[in-house]
């Protein structure tokens, strides 16, 4: 696991030397240029080596500094990041081979699911130490981990909450999906062929109560991704990739329905994009404003909730940005994750920080706690 820290500041150059819980970094840092750093990190599972490039640009309109270190090992294609409090512990998956990861306190460990091909989701179950729901092709499983080892934890597979949520769709894996306040995961699926690309449109956007129930929102997507709610749970956004927009509906998380669909925010509306970038995950700080993760793009903005406007962007020293979630103490951590998948080995050169999950600090923002599942009637504390 290694760590690139640098600053952004509109129009200067910094050199820092940070000391940070045995960490040592020697930074070098200009806007619109390479960094390259050193680092001595102790304590750490899997020291690694590393170089960065990062290309850089000045928030719009904006003097502020952030900054973005890279917090984990790589990966092959990380997802799903969901941050618990209880514990202070960043959890996350990596889709194509399935493993839960934690990271807590500096420490990465995994658990590996043996009887899957893939993973969606890890959620924390509600009012237990440690129960997550996972979501692994079409089966939702419950999953004991403590998290303090590599692959301590088990799944009884006999006991499945779900075991085929598409049965008449036998391509298809969950993809993205989060709770809500009432404990029920909503969860979206997409067809996956064998050569890990997508056909359209085969996914659909559940929503799973506490029971295992589920009952379809939306079909006939593509990608079904990112979702988020506004603080009053009355707006509730979402992506398919595919299309390349947010749309947000008028939503009633009682009795978990949305209707009226409205375009807020559109990808191809901005003229700096990749051709091949897309909208993949979300979430939403206290303000209400989005902050999205465009894979393919290298890019992660932040947009305004009741308009689209683009209020902030932020250029990763990777392409595949995949998700985002705030975590820490203090919920101002935007922690992203990121992905190798279909990257050439001269793209890795370029971007050898590919996979791993980064920290973005500095921001002027704050999020509000992720939900967990509240499963009722086969998990015990």
């Amino acid at each position: 696991m290694t760590h690139v820290v640098y600053k952004k500041r509109q129009g200067c150059i910094k050199y820092n030397m940070i000391s940070l819980k045995g960490l040592v970094c020697i930074v070098l840092c200009k806007c619109y240029c390479n960094i390259f750093t050193t680092r001595l990190l102790e304590n750490c599972r899997k020291p690694l080596p590393m170089s960065c490039e990062c290309r850089e640009k000045a928030l719009p309109s904006s003097d502020s500094v952030y900054k973005i270190v890279p917090v984990t090992a790589a990966t092959w294609h990380a997802e799903g990041p969901h941050w618990d409090p209880r514990k202070q512990a960043l959890y996350y998956v990596n889709t194509f081979s399935p493993t839960v990861f934690r990271l807590k306190d500096g420490i990465l460990t995994h658990q590996q699911i043996g009887k899957a091909h893939s993973i969606g989701t890890v959620t924390p179950i509600d009012g237990t130490e440690n129960k997550f729901l996972i979501t692994c092709d079409k089966a939702v499983w419950v999953l004991t981990w403590d998290g303090e080892t590599n692959n301590s934890g088990f799944v009884d597979y006999s006991e499945s909450i779900i075991d085929d949520l598409e049965p008449d769709k036998p391509r298809n894996q969950a993809n993205d999906g989060k709770a809500d306040s009432l404990g029920r995961l909503w969860l979206g699926t997409l067809t996956r062929n064998l050569d890990l690309t997508v056909t359209e449109p085969g996914g659909s956007l559940f929503i799973i109560d506490e029971n295992g129930a589920a009952k379809v929102l939306l079909d006939s997507l593509t990608i079904s991704n990112g979702i988020a709610w506004s603080k009053d749970e009355k707006r509730f956004f979402f992506v398919d990739s595919a299309v390349k927009d947010i749309k947000v509906f008028d939503c009633n998380v009682q009795n978990g329905t949305i209707s009226n669909p409205k375009i807020l925010f559109q990808l191809d509306n901005l003229s700096d994009i990749s051709p091949s970038g897309i909208i993949d995950g979300i979430t939403i700080d206290s303000n209400d404003n989005l902050w999205i993760a465009i894979y393919r793009g290298g890019l992660v903005f932040q947009v305004d909730g009741k308009n689209g406007a683009v209020l902030k962007k932020i250029e990763m020293p990777v392409s595949g940005v995949t998700s985002l979630a705030f975590g820490g103490p203090n919920f101002d951590v935007l922690y992203a994750t990121t992905s190798r998948h279909g990257l050439s080995k001269e793209a890795l050169e370029k971007q050898p920080e590919s996979g791993k999950v980064f920290a973005i600090t500095g921001l002027g923002v704050k999020g509000t706690p992720m939900n967990n599942y509240a499963l009722k009637g086969k998990c015990s504390k």
